[in-house]
């Protein structure tokens, strides 16, 4: 009998993939046709899906979560999918992309004036659902790019976002289900995790440097942990809003649009230099206690 070690040698050692081309195979099998290379206007051929960077357009939210998993499994980062960022092979990082165009649910609830939207959801689609509160924003936006930039947020109280209730895919793969939170809700802290991070936050914003943020005109941090700081209708959902994807993937919000007033693009200004490194400190913390691991990719 040939022995397994004379067999190899004859053969010859077959090669060990690497976890990035281990991670698409696994995704390729598990979830057919939805794993894409990355194509750009400058370039001539598609970045192939081997050279560390690929597009991840999910058919279904259920399919984002097998993503998560593999990507934990595998140490992927993840990001949020932009058309015009420039993506570089040679930059070194290995990053799974998360396209969420196929991800369109625009559903009006029941006779109340509340809305499930899915994060591939565009302006165009959110107009023709009935939200005309958007109708001046680019009918191309998704959804989860108004959601997810701090522009868009930064000049009007958090309520006027319409965001009621939103759902979290944390770097651990858990779901924190986000919503109104105080002493006469009904609503639970869903998973350990959230139960872990809600205290963690609120002690925080007791801290030297998030209570020189709270007396800033404006919030000067990325994370809105000034949400937690209202003296009563606290709602967690508001930690979605300007996040960029950087302390959970958002697969879906329920809008009351009789709240909703979205407003155009506005840069934020440049703060005072103390203030903006209180506001760094703050907003490294934040994404410290969401991602300890940093699953997600700060592009």
């Amino acid at each position: 009998m040939t022995s397994y070690s004379r067999r190899a040698f004859l053969l010859g050692r077959s090669s060990v993939s690497s976890p990035w081309v281990r991670f698409i195979e696994r995704l390729q099998v598990d979830l057919p046709g939805q794993v894409q290379p990355i194509e750009q206007p400058d370039q001539e051929e598609p970045l192939p899906v081997t050279a560390g960077q690929a597009r991840f357009v999910p058919q279904h939210s259920s399919n984002m979560h097998v993503a998560f998993l593999l990507a934990q499994h595998y140490d992927i980062h993840l990001g949020l999918w932009n058309p015009d960022y420039q993506y570089d092979e040679d930059d070194g990082q290995q990053v799974l992309w998360l396209d969420p165009s196929a991800l369109r649910r625009c559903d009006k609830l029941g006779e109340q004036e509340r809305y499930y939207i899915e994060p591939g959801c565009t302006v165009a689609e959110l107009v023709a659902a009935g939200l005309n509160q958007f109708a001046a924003l680019p009918q191309e936006l998704r959804f989860i790019d108004w959601l997810s930039d701090p522009a868009y947020h930064h000049q009007q109280p958090l309520v006027a976002s319409g965001v009621q209730m939103a759902s979290l895919v944390l770097a651990d793969c858990s779901v924190a289900c986000l919503g109104p939170f105080s002493e006469d809700s009904t609503m639970s802290l869903n998973t350990p995790t959230l139960r872990r991070l809600v205290p963690e936050l609120f002690q925080l914003l007791e801290t030297e440097v998030a209570q020189h943020c709270l007396q800033s005109p404006q919030w000067p941090a990325q994370f809105r942990l000034d949400a937690l700081a209202a003296k009563e209708d606290i709602n967690l959902a508001y930690l979605a809003l300007g996040q960029r994807q950087h302390l959970g993937w958002v697969e879906w919000v329920i809008l009351d649009a009789d709240h909703c007033k979205p407003a155009r693009h506005q840069p934020k200004e440049q703060q005072e230099s103390q203030m903006q490194v209180w506001a760094d400190e703050l907003d490294g913390t934040v994404q410290r206690l969401f991602d300890p691991g940093g699953r997600f990719f700060i592009s």
